[in-house]
């Protein structure tokens, strides 16, 4: 997915990767608006495959993709058909995290639904031939692994537009969706942690619970809502470090020094310019802190740097850590 200020997870996606990202050929699109994300129900994003990927599924799925999509997404499904140059927005690369981070269900939902200038198959394709297409998408780019941090980024990166734009509706339901991550948050319990992980991802996870009350009891008043937002950088980024996914973009921490009237505030989001949350002037206030993952530093020669190496010391941010808003 090209880089974007918004934080996603497999039951959204925004239009310019996936109004297409199943598209066919000569069949006539669903009129759909594109302007507007594209949601799937979480009641059909949980549905599974309900076919085994034996040899046969798989032969099955690639006639029908050969047939019916190769000619936007090309034979390796990057996107780069010979129909796609024709099309305003572009069909989805199947290797992109974001089309690899849908659920089978999700990716049925869709061939079955369309939306312009992709063709709705519900009509066209059985329910088999849809769920074989899907398991032979599945060989052109496996999925990923749930990210249990998932939805509250979701929520986090929504409120971090609306705030960014200074819209207290829309700030006000993306606090609702944030707190009913944070109790869903609560309730997870993390694999393999040590007697003190443990007690610092529960601390980290209470504290995340109590700001998003918080943003949540503030209703549209922007000022109280961005007050707890900031309250929520510090101990989220402690968790993403705590819990990595492979399926998770890469996050920066970013700083303003003049937010809450120079008292300065950090806040985390997906896009490598800043948008500031927390103030109308500049709009663009922002230092970069933190990475998340930070890249791997490397030596003079490229290699991996080993541990002791004293030519680079600190990565992104390692000089100091980012302040609590």
């Amino acid at each position: 997915m090209r880089s974007t200020n918004i934080l996603l997870n497999p039951g959204l996606i925004i239009l310019a990767l996936t109004a297409t990202a199943l598209a066919g050929n000569a069949r006539a699109a669903a009129p759909q608006d594109t302007k507007e994300v594209w949601r799937v129900p979480s009641r059909h994003a949980r549905k599974t495959n309900p076919l085994e990927s034996t040899p046969a599924t798989l032969a099955a799925g690639k006639a029908v993709f050969v047939r019916e999509c190769l000619s936007c997404h090309g034979d390796a499904g990057r996107g780069d058909g010979p129909a796609s140059k024709d099309l305003e927005v572009k069909p989805a690369d199947f290797s992109d995290l974001q089309v690899r981070k849908q659920t089978d269900g999700a990716l049925y939902w869709m061939i079955s639904t369309g939306r312009s200038p992709m063709p709705t198959f519900k009509d066209s394709l059985t329910a088999d031939e849809r769920w074989q297409v899907v398991s032979y998408i599945r060989t052109l780019a496996p999925p990923v692994e749930a990210d249990p941090l998932g939805g509250f980024l979701e929520s986090y990166g929504e409120l971090h537009a609306a705030l960014g734009a200074s819209a207290a509706a829309p700030a006000a339901k993306a606090a609702a969706a944030l707190a009913k991550e944070a109790k869903a948050l609560a309730a997870f319990d993390p694999p393999k942690f040590s007697k003190t992980e443990g007690a610092a991802w529960t601390t980290q996870v209470e504290e995340l619970h109590q700001a998003a009350d918080s943003i949540l009891a503030a209703k549209e008043d922007l000022g109280a809502i961005r007050a707890s937002f900031a309250k929520l950088s510090a101990p989220l980024a402690a968790s993403l470090k705590m819990l990595p996914s492979s399926g998770r973009e890469v996050l920066r921490v970013f700083r303003c020094p003049h937010a809450f009237g120079g008292k300065a505030a950090t806040w985390l989001q997906t896009g490598e310019k800043a948008v500031n949350p927390f103030t109308a002037e500049p709009p663009d206030c922002g230092e970069l802190q933190d990475q998340i993952p930070r890249p791997s530093p490397r030596n003079h020669d490229g290699g991996d740097k080993k541990e002791g190496d004293p030519v680079i010391q600190a990565g992104i941010g390692a000089a100091s850590a980012p302040p609590r808003g």
